[in-house]
């Protein structure tokens, strides 16, 4: 077992995880942020996911609504909105790029896997085998990375 202050037990021991929202689920990453040891369900990891790209969509949809709207105009409010939205996306990237990047590497643990697999994503065929990957229902034994991330079915 891990235990750290600032991140919550990664023995994958939660208390309610049937109760859980998509939103415990995603804290639940942010909250782990660092670790990458332990295993991450498939709710944990497309969960985090669904959330991330949820916002990063509605924001860019924002954000080239305004800008073609601009059109000609310089008006000074619709320049900063612009320049808003600009920050906004970038800190939201950064705010969840190493807790994506951490529970990726945690539910290639969870089935079985080794971290290092997740540099598949820089190839378009490794992506889609990523993609595949994630999907694959966890591992019930316990492995090298700890005991299973949920009870069943997850």
């Amino acid at each position: 077992m891990n235990m750290s202050e600032n991140n919550i037990d990664v023995s994958n021991q939660y208390d309610n995880e049937e109760n859980y929202t998509i939103i415990d689920w995603f804290n639940r990453c942010i909250k782990n942020y660092l670790t990458v040891e332990g295993r991450a369900g498939r709710k944990e990891f497309w969960y985090f996911l669904l959330i991330f790209l949820t916002v990063l969509v509605i924001s860019t949809v924002v954000l080239f609504y305004v800008v073609y709207n601009i059109g000609s105009s310089s008006h000074p409010v619709l320049s900063i909105l612009v320049w808003v939205i600009y920050l906004f996306i970038f800190c939201w990237l950064l705010f969840t790029f190493i807790p994506l990047i951490s529970v990726s590497i945690r539910r290639l643990h969870d089935i079985n896997l080794s971290g290092w697999w997740l540099l598949l994503y820089f190839t378009v065929i490794g992506s889609l085998a990523l993609i595949i990957m994630f999907c694959i229902d966890s591992k019930p034994t316990e492995n090298r990375w700890g005991k299973p991330a949920h009870n069943i079915n997850q």
